[in-house]
């Protein structure tokens, strides 16, 4: 087995260094992206909330006036049963 004073001279541990803070890199700056998509995520939910909000607003506008006219008929047909 080789020996740490050998590996360094072939250059061996230099390399292990090297792609160790290389993996402590890319980990650190996943944990970041990992962090900040949930953020993104939370971003995400409330765009959509806010757009089904407005669908359901805009169409229960548009639905008002046909709800008024048809209690307004079945009322009138109401009042033509009563005796």
């Amino acid at each position: 087995m080789a020996t740490d004073a050998a590996l360094e001279t072939m250059g061996i541990l230099d390399m292990n260094t090297f792609f160790a803070n290389i993996y402590l890199a890319l980990e650190t700056l996943g944990g970041r992206l990992r962090r900040e998509e949930k953020g993104a995520t939370a971003v995400e939910y409330g765009l959509t909330i806010g757009i089904i909000s407005l669908v359901v607003l805009i169409g229960a506008g548009l639905m008002t006036g046909a709800l008024n006219n048809l209690w307004g008929r079945i009322g009138t047909y109401l009042d033509g049963l009563v005796i």
